[in-house]
């Protein structure tokens, strides 16, 4: 008697329109979006990642500072100032 694997529900918001194009693809190779699913989890085991480039798109460069900034007072790597300022201050600089 054949084992059969446990299976899991996966839910995901997708647009309307992309989710009618891709079933329309999906339908056209002969399967459904459930197996889509699964090739593409397949895929990201393969791969130890995404099995597809993902690029960022230029960030301006103000932008990227204050990224790598929060994320090295995130890590410990710098004290965070934000600890000095007063909640108005906060507010302002978040807004």
């Amino acid at each position: 008697m054949p084992v059969t694997k446990q299976k899991k529900v996966v839910q995901a918001r997708v647009e309307s329109e992309v989710k009618e194009q891709a079933n329309a693809i999906f339908k056209s190779l002969g399967i459904d979006a459930s197996t889509a699913i699964n090739i593409y989890y397949h895929q990201v085991i393969i791969n130890g990642g995404l099995p597809f480039l993902v690029q960022k798109k230029e960030v301006d460069p103000q932008l990227e500072k204050a990224m790598v900034k929060a994320q090295a007072e995130e890590l410990g790597l710098i004290q965070d100032d934000a600890l000095n300022l007063t909640k108005e201050q906060r507010r302002q600089r978040w807004a």
